[in-house]
C-alpha cells in the first residue's frame, strides 16, 4: 500500500517577509547607484556667430547665429564683450532676450526672433553706439564652460 507524500512544508511568514525585504534592498541600492554613477559629460553644441555688414558711422553692428546645434535655452549661454585694444571687459551677462547692457548711450541687446527662448539660426546681437574700437564678442556654454564662438566687432 503506497502512502500519500507529506503535504508540503509552509515557509513561515517571516522567512517570506525577510527575503522580500533584502530584494527590496538589493535592488534599492542598485537604483541608488545607477542614479549617482557620474553621467559623460554633456558634449556641447555647436554655435556660429556672423557679423553682418557695418553700414554707415553710428549704425547699429549686428551679429547674428547662422549655426546652432542643439537649440539649447538661452539661458544655458554667457555672453561676454571685452574692448580689444585694453583687454577690459565691458560685461558678462546671462543670455537672455533684451537689452543686456547699457552704459551712456551704449546699449548690447540679444533679439531672440527664432525659436522663443532658444539660441537659434537667425537670432541677433544688437551693438549700438559703443564708443570708437574694436570688441570681441565671445559665447560661453555655461555647463562645459566652453568658448563657443568669438568674432570681433569694429567702430
Amino acid at each position: 500500500m503506497d502512502s500519500a507524500p507529506p503535504p508540503p512544508k509552509r515557509r513561515p511568514a517571516a522567512t517570506i517577509l525577510a527575503v522580500l525585504l533584502l530584494v527590496a534592498v538589493v535592488v534599492g541600492f542598485a537604483a541608488y547607484a545607477i542614479l549617482r554613477a557620474p553621467r559623460p559629460p554633456e558634449v556641447p553644441p555647436t554655435v556660429t556667430l556672423t557679423v553682418l555688414a557695418f553700414g554707415d558711422p553710428g549704425d547699429p553692428r549686428v551679429v547674428r547665429v547662422t549655426e546652432a546645434a542643439p537649440e539649447l535655452p538661452l539661458s544655458s549661454f554667457r555672453v561676454t564683450l571685452r574692448e580689444l585694444y585694453t583687454s577690459a571687459d565691458v560685461f558678462d551677462a546671462t543670455l537672455r532676450p533684451g537689452t543686456l547692457y547699457a552704459e551712456g548711450n551704449a546699449t548690447f541687446s540679444c533679439d531672440d526672433l527664432t525659436v522663443s527662448g532658444r539660441l537659434s539660426v537667425g537670432d541677433e546681437f544688437h551693438l549700438t553706439d559703443f564708443p570708437q574700437g574694436s570688441y570681441g564678442l565671445t559665447l560661453v556654454h555655461v555647463e562645459s564652460q566652453r568658448s563657443l564662438a568669438s568674432v570681433t566687432v569694429w567702430f
